[in-house]
């Protein structure tokens, strides 16, 4: 990762740390999004607890985070 992108790195990580429950579940992942013709029904969508449609972008933050902390 390029140095100058190391800081808004570590803090989007530790935005996404702070929606891990300590058994590793994630909060805050809303559900798929559908077509609605009232654009309050997006602000109203799901957030169930370890949504797939987020999961995997954490894991590959956190790889990414991995790879920075291994690179010293």
């Amino acid at each position: 990762m390029p140095q100058k992108y190391l800081s808004a790195a570590q803090r989007g990580w530790q935005g996404l740390v702070r929606r891990m429950r300590p058994d590793g579940k994630i909060e805050g992942i809303c559900t798929g999004t559908g077509i609605y013709d009232d654009l309050q029904e997006y602000y109203r969508r799901p957030t169930p607890l370890n949504d797939p449609h987020g999961v995997g972008f954490v894991l590959m933050a956190g790889l990414e985070i991995m790879k920075v902390a291994n690179e010293d």
